[in-house]
C-alpha cells in the first residue's frame, strides 16, 4: 500500500501508525511528492482510495479518474457527486466499511471504469455543464 499526500498535521500520526502496524513492511509513505512522482504513482496504481470526511471539490479524485483507476472513496462527502456511478464507496466514519472495500479490491472484485464511462463523468464536471446547471438553479429560484 502506498500512502501519498502533503506533509501536515496528520503526517506525523500516519508515520506513527505505520511504525506500529504489523504490516509496516507492506506500507510506503510519500509526502510532498513532485508532479512527476504523482503521475508515476497513478500510472502504477491498482486503485485510488480517497477517504475524506469533508472535501471541497476533490481534484485528486478527478486526477485518478483520468487514469481510469477503480476509485474507492467516501460516500459522506462531495466525492459521490464527483465520481458518480464509476466509483466504489464506503462510510469514512466506519473502518469496517473501508476494510470491506479494500478486501474487494484485494480479491480483484472491483470494476475498473472504461474510458467511455470516465469521459462521460468528466463531461458532467465541465465548466459549461456546471454553468448551465447553476443558471437553471438561479432561474428556478427567481
Amino acid at each position: 500500500m502506498i500512502i501519498a499526500g502533503k506533509s501536515g498535521d496528520t503526517s506525523a500520526v500516519c508515520k506513527q501508525l505505520v511504525r506500529e502496524s504489523k504490516n509496516r513492511h507492506k506500507i510506503d509513505l510519500f509526502f510532498d511528492v513532485s508532479d512527476k512522482e504523482i503521475e508515476a504513482l497513478y500510472k502504477n496504481a491498482m486503485a485510488f482510495v480517497y477517504p475524506s470526511l469533508y472535501e471541497g471539490f476533490g481534484i485528486p479524485v478527478i486526477d485518478a479518474m483520468q487514469y481510469a483507476l477503480p476509485i474507492i472513496t467516501s460516500q459522506n462527502s462531495s466525492m459521490s457527486e464527483i465520481v458518480g456511478s464509476i466509483g466504489h464507496y464506503f462510510d469514512a466514519n466506519n473502518t469496517e466499511s473501508i476494510a470491506s472495500q479494500l478486501e474487494l479490491l484485494d480479491k480483484n472484485q472491483l470494476t475498473k471504469p472504461d474510458k467511455a464511462q470516465v469521459q462521460k463523468q468528466m463531461e458532467l464536471l465541465s465548466t459549461d455543464v456546471q454553468n448551465h446547471k447553476l443558471n437553471q438553479l438561479y432561474t428556478q429560484l427567481l
